[in-house]
């Protein structure tokens, strides 16, 4: 704690005595972006206004003045968004909506339009948020342009380095301390003649020690998590065409503090290790009369390696698990005043890898191989287009910004081989929009879906605790949302105000259940289609920023999810979730921000009501200059004691996990 104490004089001084006049007109062209446009929706970039969706903007000023840790904290202080933690993995709920131990595979995650979700389990890649500029919200279910996992939400990560970044050479770091540990998080961001961009982040989170009394052990160390990141950003432009390329590498190693049956995972040698490559290229070619034709080249792979040892059966469980992906999507679009239309066709090639196997703890004798399955070569097809048409009742309101737009997408995808029974699929958009200058109001209409993950369909261990189910249909929704959107802008303020009614219907829910007990106890679970799911809300998403002196965002998100059929309740599915943030500037150079989210109550696996919480989290940012500024940010402010609901199936027999206690972080940003 010494650090910290000469930290937080250091940090008092420099703002009681320390003055520097800056050019604020630079600053916020640098730092500033309230853009209200999106691709989230689309192939290419198009006006919240008219979008057939409920969409909510993380912008740029809130990573400044609000510092997270991880995407998971960015995401759960987010509009319409709650996540959850059991100390391993964490999972996205969208108002009302999260049903524990999906592994994110019902929310879509996009970088720049390009998905990131493995298929393995449906894990997104983990980015800091000091890598991102922006990030778009849909908090509806109307995207049909990149196909399953679009459940609950699509989130669209922006990098910092598809805006405008004019700083050549970049260093964040951050240090943080508690339970009387220390961690760090650091990236370093470099551009290079003014076409290349370089970067690279180091992540040590130093660890906790928690007691689930579920599991009948004095504690459980959350041991160390070490990640590193680093990518290559390139974008090439001529008169009529432009060329993005991206690659990055991932890796991450961390530890099991909770697992399924019961089993002691409190021990060093368990750890878990993933590898995600992940690279891009998009090449659009302009066309006369306002058209183009657009290449979208991607690929992930995804690599994880796990083991954990077993003391009271005295072997080491380990899992080798791979997923390829490789897409090529060609589209052509066309634009102009009244209408615009998007066909495109999508190839995809699928491989994957499962393997569970068990060795002799003690010897490193192998035992068993339980599963060894391996597949590659999978297509997936996929047509899709769009149509936009705007027109007027009266005259030709149009050319005033006054009209209603219909706005029609579809998408087909066929599977063929990679599923036992389910093999295509069409879901259709259908909206009506009235757009009347800054406000807009919206009717949509939409169905989507999501696959079973890889490890739903396919992952077992031999009938020991987990089977396969091949026979897994896909989940299905249908949406029909009412919207009011309304753009906030004028010389000293930019934002927003948008509300929404919406009904949704989800069938072929997919769960894991416990199906049986193995020859020695150990009960067997097994991903089965569980039932239906309707639920009725609303949502609010208010936003305004007053030239670079205040900010404040408030939303609220009520919904109300019950089962049709076959299971009484729905687990971990609040009704209302209320978040408030708000900043200001007291000086020329230091800038104060606070955040709450409240989390109404919900009920876990056992149906037990686990009560509401509150997180508050306080900032402090001390900006020496324009290339320089520190920070002090606290997490939890009041040491709130509360409790996440993770999925019983997965970490039997632990259900609940609790959130992390106070946090302080020290922070320092330098560019130049």
């Amino acid at each position: 704690m010494r650090f910290f104490s000469i930290f937080f004089l250091l940090f008092i001084l420099m703002t009681v005595f320390s003055y520097e006049e800056r050019d604020e007109m630079e600053f916020i062209q640098q730092e500033l972006d309230f853009s209200f446009k999106v691709q989230s929706l689309s192939k290419y970039s198009r006006s919240v206004l008219n979008s057939p969706a409920f969409i909510s903007i993380v912008f740029p000023i809130e990573l400044r003045l609000f510092y997270y840790e991880n995407v998971a904290t960015l995401l759960n202080f987010s509009p319409g968004l709650y996540v959850v933690e059991d100390g391993t993995y964490w999972y996205l709920g969208s108002r009302g909506i999260q049903i524990p131990g999906s592994y994110n595979s019902r929310a879509l995650f996009l970088l720049n339009g390009f998905p990131v979700n493995e298929l393995v389990f449906g894990s997104p890649i983990d980015y800091v948020p000091n890598f991102l500029n922006s990030v778009e919200i849909v908090n509806g279910y109307s995207n049909v342009y990149s196909g399953s996992n679009s459940l609950v939400a699509t989130i669209n990560f922006i990098p910092y380095f598809l805006e405008d970044y004019d700083n050549k050479f970049e260093i964040d770091h951050n240090y943080y301390l508690f339970s009387g540990r220390a961690g760090t998080n650091s990236s370093i961001r470099l551009k290079l003649f003014n076409w290349l961009h370089l970067g690279t982040n180091f992540y040590s989170y130093p660890g906790r020690t928690i007691f689930l009394p579920q599991r009948n052990e004095y504690v459980i160390n959350e041991d160390n998590r070490f990640s590193s990141f680093y990518h290559v950003f390139s974008r090439f432009s001529s008169l009529r065409s432009q060329t993005l390329f991206y690659f990055s590498r991932y890796l991450s190693r961390f530890h099991y503090p909770v697992g399924a049956f019961g089993i002691t995972l409190n021990d060093r040698n368990d750890f878990v290790y993933n590898k995600v490559n992940h690279f891009f290229v998009k090449h659009s070619i302009d066309l006369p009369d306002y058209s183009s034709i657009n290449l979208n080249l991607y690929y992930l792979d995804y690599d994880e390696y796990a083991q954990y040892p077993t003391f009271e059966l005295g072997f080491i469980n380990i899992d080798d698990l791979k997923n390829t992906t490789f897409s090529l999507d060609i589209n052509y679009s066309k634009i102009d005043d009244r209408k615009s239309f998007l066909i495109g066709f999508e190839y995809k090639n699928v491989s994957y890898k499962l393997r569970n196997y068990d060795v002799d703890y003690f010897s490193k004798r192998f035992l068993t191989d339980y599963l060894n399955l391996s597949r590659s070569g999978l297509p997936i097809l996929s047509l899709y287009l769009s149509y936009d048409y705007k027109f007027s009742i009266f005259g030709n309101e149009y050319l005033n910004e006054k009209y209603w737009l219909f706005s029609m997408s579809l998408r087909y995808d066929n599977y063929f081989g990679l599923y036992d029974d389910f093999r295509s699929i069409v879901v259709p958009q259908f909206s009506l929009i009235r757009v009347n200058g800054v406000s807009s109001l919206k009717f949509v209409y939409s169905q989507n879906y999501r696959v079973p993950s890889i490890s739903e369909a396919f992952y077992n261990d031999g009938g020991v605790s987990t089977l396969s189910n091949p026979n897994l249909e896909p989940e299905k929704h249908k949406t029909f949302e009412i919207i009011y959107y309304k753009e906030l802008k004028d010389k000293i303020k930019n934002g927003y105000f948008s509300f929404s009614f919406y009904n949704m219907d989800i069938t072929n829910l997919i769960n894991s259940v416990n199906v049986g007990v193995n020859s020695i106890g150990i009960e067997v679970s097994q991903y089965r289609n569980i039932g239906d799911i309707r639920v009725m809300g609303s949502m609010l998403d208010y936003v305004l920023y007053f030239k670079d002196r205040e900010f404040v965002r408030f939303s609220y998100s009520y919904a109300n999810a019950r089962s049709i059929r076959h299971f009484s309740f729905l687990s971990n599915s609040p009704k209302h979730l209320i978040l408030f943030k708000y900043a200001k500037r007291f000086s020329d150079s230091l800038w104060f921000s606070v955040e709450s989210k409240w989390t109404s109550s919900v009920f876990d696996d056992y149906a037990n009501k686990i009560s509401s919480f509150n997180i508050t989290n306080l900032n402090l940012i001390y900006e020496i200059d324009k290339h320089k500024r520190m920070g002090i940010s606290i997490y939890n402010l009041f040491n709130t004691k509360a409790d996440y609901v993770i999925g019983l199936s997965n970490n039997y027999p632990v259900s609940l996990y609790p959130i992390r206690k106070r946090t302080i972080y020290l922070n320092f940003n330098w560019k130049i």
